[in-house]
C-alpha cells in the first residue's frame, strides 16, 4: 500500500463503522414499517429514516471529528477548519427504501482539501459493504454481522474489454426512452438493465457488471464516496464530460477499460 495517509484512514474506519450502524438504524424503520413519507421541493421523497439516519451520522461526525466540515442531502452544512469535509447520503435510493427493494445503501464520502480520498457504501438491507481510501485499495465484505464487519475481501473491477461484451445499468428506464445517446448505449451492450442509485455503482466497484451511468442531478453526497471506491478497485469514475470529479452532476463508473468508448456515445447527451 503506497502513499497511505494515516489521518484519512483513521476516518475511513470511523465511516465504515458509522455507517453500519446507520444501516441498523434505517434496517428498523423498514421492519417495523414505522416512518412517514414527504416530498421535498424538487419532488423527491424523503423519509423519517433518511433524517434519523443522517442526523445520528451527523451527531457522531460532529463529536469524534469537531473541526471537520459536513455536506449532506437533507440537512444545512456543518462548516468546518480540519480541510476535511464528509458528504453524506443517508438512504441513496430512498424510492427502493419506501417500496421495501433491498437495493438502496448508505453513502459516506470523504474529501480532503477539495479531493475525495476515502469512501463506504454499506447495503444494509444486503448486509454488504464496499470500501476504500486513496493507496489503501478497496474492499468489499459480505459477511455484516450486528452492524460489524466479519471479514472483508479485494474488491476488484471487472476485466471486460469491450462495450460489445458488457453488462451496464442506467439509474432509471425513463432516461433509456428520453435521450437517444443512451439507448445507444443499451443497444451496444451485451446486458442492459436498470439497477439504480448506489446500487449499479456498488455492482461495478465489486466486478459484478461493467459499467453504471447516472447521467443527471448527481450531486457532491452522491458521488463522493463512489469516486475513490471505484478507482481503489481498479476502475474510473467521470461525469459524462469525462472529467474526474464528484461536482459534475452526472456519473459514470466503468470498470475503465470501456469508459472512453461510453464517453463517446454520451458526448451528445443534454447537460441538465
Amino acid at each position: 500500500m503506497a502513499n497511505v495517509n494515516q489521518e484519512d484512514i483513521n476516518r475511513l474506519e470511523l465511516s465504515v463503522d458509522l455507517a453500519t450502524q446507520a444501516g441498523l438504524l434505517i434496517m428498523k424503520f423498514l421492519s417495523s414499517n414505522s416512518y412517514s413519507v414527504n416530498y421535498k421541493s424538487d419532488h423527491t421523497p424523503v423519509t423519517d429514516a433518511d433524517l434519523a439516519a443522517e442526523t445520528y451520522l451527523r451527531d457522531r461526525l460532529a463529536s469524534l471529528c469537531p473541526n471537520d466540515s459536513i455536506r449532506g442531502e437533507e440537512l444545512d452544512i456543518k462548516a468546518g477548519n480540519s480541510g476535511y469535509t464528509w458528504h453524506i447520503d443517508p438512504i441513496d435510493g430512498t424510492k427502493s427504501f419506501i417500496h421495501k427493494v433491498p437495493l438502496f445503501g448508505t453513502l459516506i464520502g470523504l474529501e480532503y482539501a477539495g479531493t475525495p480520498v476515502a469512501g463506504v457504501i454499506n447495503m444494509p438491507a444486503l448486509s454488504e459493504l464496499v470500501y476504500a481510501a486513496t493507496g489503501y485499495g478497496a474492499w468489499w465484505s459480505n459477511t455484516i454481522s450486528h452492524g460489524k464487519v466479519v471479514e472483508a475481501n479485494v474488491a476488484k473491477v471487472s476485466s471486460t474489454s469491450s462495450l460489445k461484451k458488457s453488462t451496464i445499468s442506467t439509474t432509471d428506464v425513463e432516461s433509456i426512452a428520453l435521450y437517444p445517446p443512451i439507448q445507444t448505449l443499451v443497444n451496444k451492450a451485451k446486458l442492459a438493465r436498470a439497477w439504480g442509485d448506489c446500487y449499479g455503482h456498488y455492482l461495478v466497484a465489486t466486478g459484478r457488471i461493467d459499467a453504471m451511468l447516472d447521467p443527471f442531478t448527481m450531486q457532491s453526497w452522491d458521488c463522493a464516496a463512489l469516486l475513490p471506491i471505484i478507482k481503489e478497485a481498479g476502475g474510473k469514475f467521470t461525469n459524462i464530460d469525462g472529467e474526474e470529479t464528484i461536482n459534475g452532476g452526472s456519473a459514470i463508473s466503468s470498470n475503465g477499460m470501456i469508459h472512453q468508448e461510453i464517453l463517446n456515445i454520451l458526448k451528445d447527451i443534454p447537460r441538465i
